[in-house]
């Protein structure tokens, strides 16, 4: 039987990332396409690699295993601790294990219509099915994660946020909404979107804010803070095609069930009343949180 390298780390990097996209989800990390094409192309390799050695040890093989998917998972999530990357591991492992369930699904199906055995698909496998199985995983995760998402949204939840910048930090209330979608143009970093009087701390003492986001833009740019300043377009808050003012912070942390911290946010300034009963003074897209 001749393989080819090229085709096999091609198939491979293609499971590896359809693995990596799922597991991700599943925790819900940051999503980053170049960084898990980055992590897949790294798995395939070490992958490939190993061919080369056939006889290792086999506790050697599972060790090197480990570190190929630990390594791959950093690469595409970075995650915080020890503690979440075992989970992206864990987590990765059992989509592995269903991904592979469904493949010998459909090959036993295929058999079922075809009038052959399992062995003889097998020994003519064909790489359709990797990427009709890589389809339905994303099918199947995208679709469950969004009916999670309206089972959750069903019900309002607020989420207190910590949000630090040049070493300020201002305390807000956020409303968790599906429907806020806001992303930086710039560097794909995600929104809050705050009212002014909340985060007022992080602007010069002397700045009167506008209704103009565009205006505001033009002052501010005039001081120290030009290099962390953005413009963000939206169609909500009453308004179409629209522009929000917003900055690049530090960080922000939520705290949720488990503290999640977010480096690189931009806030948004909304001036005016998010909430006429005040139960909130800031909006956060639900995703982000979960």
């Amino acid at each position: 039987m001749v393989i080819y390298i090229d085709i096999l780390f091609a198939v491979n990097m293609l499971m590896d990332m359809t693995i990596i996209w799922a597991a991700g989800m599943i925790m819900k990390e940051r999503v980053n396409i170049p960084r898990i094409l980055a992590g897949a192309a790294f798995g395939a390799f070490m992958y490939v690699t190993t061919l080369y050695r056939p006889y290792i040890n086999g506790v050697v093989q599972i060790l090197v295993m480990l570190m190929s998917i630990s390594l791959s998972l950093i690469i595409a999530y970075k995650p915080n601790n020890i503690l979440r990357l075992v989970k992206l591991v864990l987590v990765s492992a059992a989509v592995s294990y269903i991904a592979a369930g469904l493949i010998f699904s459909i090959l036993c199906f295929k058999a079922f219509y075809t009038y052959k055995t399992v062995s003889e698909i097998l020994d003519n496998f064909s790489y359709t099915i990797l990427i009709v199985s890589s389809i339905l995983i994303y099918m199947i995760i995208k679709l469950s994660r969004n009916y999670l998402r309206m089972v959750n949204c069903k019900k309002t939840e607020y989420f207190d946020i910590d949000i630090y910048f040049n070493g300020i930090s201002a305390h807000v209330r956020a409303l968790a909404d599906s429907g806020n979608s806001l992303k930086d143009n710039i560097g794909g970093n995600e929104v809050i979107i705050c009212q002014y009087n909340s985060i007022k701390k992080f602007f010069p003492d002397n700045t009167k804010i506008q209704n103009d986001s565009v205006e505001m833009f033009k002052i501010l740019a005039e001081t120290s803070l030009r290099h962390k300043l953005r413009l963000i377009p939206f169609k909500s808050l009453g308004e179409d095609n629209g522009m929000l003012l917003g900055i690049k912070v530090d960080k922000a942390v939520i705290k949720a069930k488990e503290k999640k911290q977010i480096d690189n946010i931009i806030v948004c300034v909304y001036n005016g009343e998010l909430d006429k009963n005040g139960l909130f003074d800031s909006i956060i897209n639900y995703e982000i949180i979960f």
